[in-house]
């Protein structure tokens, strides 16, 4: 046993060993700065460490088959934007972050940390999660220029602070939710928007959404915006990438978003996808859709 094993503990989670194996095999080609995959490295590992306020009953982990179903037909996300009810740990994780933020040099973090740390009129962290939550993109667009950070470091702040407690209503649903009866663009579980997405080997082409806050993967139409549902093909347009080129950005020509995919068409075969470690290693392409004038 070498004495970094006998030193330090290897984490738990899944997606925190997927990413780190991620970062070790980076392509010096994909330019993304070793500072950068050390601060999103640490933001992954602290959200994706549990507290014990982590409470899943409050979730909806209860709900009749029934229930369910309905709240997928109408279009609703299981959780409503105000459950589970935000505790100090939350406020906690969101500090932690914006340090670490701040010590990674991320412009605007200082102020943003000033701003959690204020013992007088703060950010009210619960409603800026509740709108995001509720894809109301005033709220955080005012916050943040409030705070003096951009909407996606916002987004990005939020949604790993927010993990440890959505992440267990996921365990607890994602098996009941019927992905024929949920075809959209924001996550069944908590209701957020995504951060990425993979077009399966097999079924071939069919494209999965995943979600930032609670894990939740769901399938969703092939070619369409998940932020603004057009689905006109001429109106979409795939950047940075070649006809076998695995990893590029789906973006939208009506409301400037884009979304990273993974093609595992392109990879060889018996290739694991995690789009967590995806999402980190792939600063390039994050880079070159902000240059093209596409936000996510």
């Amino acid at each position: 046993m070498s004495q970094k094993d006998e030193t330090v503990a290897e984490h738990p989670d899944p997606d925190v060993q997927a990413a780190e194996r991620a970062v070790e095999n980076v392509p010096h080609a994909w330019s993304v700065p070793p500072p950068y995959l050390a601060f999103r490295l640490d933001v992954l590992r602290l959200s994706r460490t549990p507290t014990a306020s982590a409470d899943p009953r409050p979730l909806r982990g209860a709900a009749t088959d029934e229930e369910i179903e309905n709240k997928l037909r109408a279009g609703e996300s299981l959780l409503t934007p105000s459950e589970p009810v935000l505790d100090e740990a939350f406020a906690n994780r969101m500090a932690k972050i914006a340090r670490l933020m701040k010590e990674a040099g991320v412009p605007g973090s200082g102020s943003f940390l000033d701003a959690l740390e204020a013992k007088n009129t703060p950010p009210d962290l619960p409603a800026l999660a509740a709108a995001l939550r509720a894809r109301d993109a005033d709220t955080p667009q005012a916050a943040a220029e409030k705070l003096g950070l951009s909407p996606s470091l916002l987004r990005f702040a939020v949604t790993h602070a927010l993990h440890p407690l959505l992440a267990p209503a996921r365990k607890a649903l994602a098996d009941r939710i019927r992905q024929a009866l949920w075809m959209r663009g924001w996550c069944p579980v908590c209701g957020l928007e995504p951060d990425a997405a993979r077009l399966l080997a097999e079924p071939k082409g069919a494209r999965v959404l995943h979600c930032p806050a609670c894990g939740m993967e769901w399938r969703y139409k092939r070619i369409s915006c998940p932020f603004c549902g057009n689905d006109e093909h001429a109106r979409m347009k795939i950047l940075f990438t070649d006809p076998h080129a695995p990893r590029r950005v789906s973006a939208c020509l009506e409301c400037r978003r884009y979304v990273k995919e993974v093609d595992e068409r392109a990879l060889a075969e018996g290739t694991e996808v995690n789009l967590v470690a995806e999402e980190i290693t792939t600063l390039h392409l994050d880079l070159g859709a902000e240059e093209e004038g596409f936000s996510n």
